[in-house]
């Protein structure tokens, strides 16, 4: 996504992780792979904060998600009107989001390279990758984005982290 910034000067990205919802460990655990949708990635937020604004015309102004304190972070992240906006991850095309999206792009790719890929970075126990799976496998069965997406793009591709 960052060698987009190249194409253009007027490209700005907006991370989903940067909107994971602070939950403790327990709920997170007890989550069901709908609830997980709903509840993980703070799709409100990312409407209210970011999207909306940006449709208006106004800046885009919200707090990013502290991956490594495990809460919201203090710093603030602007995005300006105009421009291209990149806002990328796995919930971000969901039904309610949809008309704040002028393309929508599908990165598809098998659920077992995507499960590897996630290993290979490190970062996540298996119980966590079993339990963010389960939440997008439920998503790709009933809100399937490549219903609706502008364009699939195949995934297979070797990714450089």
């Amino acid at each position: 996504m960052r060698e987009l910034n190249g194409l253009r000067d007027d490209v700005a990205i907006i991370e989903g992780d940067d909107f994971y919802r602070p939950l403790t460990e327990s709920t997170r655990e007890a989550l069901t792979p709908l609830e997980a949708v709903d509840l993980l990635f703070d799709w409100e937020r990312l409407r209210d904060e970011a999207l909306a604004p940006l449709l208006r015309g106004e800046d885009a102004r919200y707090r990013r998600y502290d991956w490594e304190a495990g809460r919201m972070g203090e710093d603030v992240a602007t995005v300006s009107a105009g421009g291209v906006v990149l806002v990328e991850g796995c919930y971000v095309a969901r039904p309610a989001l949809r008309g704040y999206l002028d393309l929508i792009v599908v990165v598809d790719a098998p659920r077992e390279l995507c499960i590897e890929r996630q290993l290979a970075r490190g970062d996540d126990e298996p119980e966590q990758i079993a339990r963010w799976r389960a939440a997008e496998d439920w998503y790709f069965e009933r809100q399937d984005p490549r219903r609706v997406a502008d364009l699939v793009i195949d995934g297979t591709a070797p990714i450089a982290w």
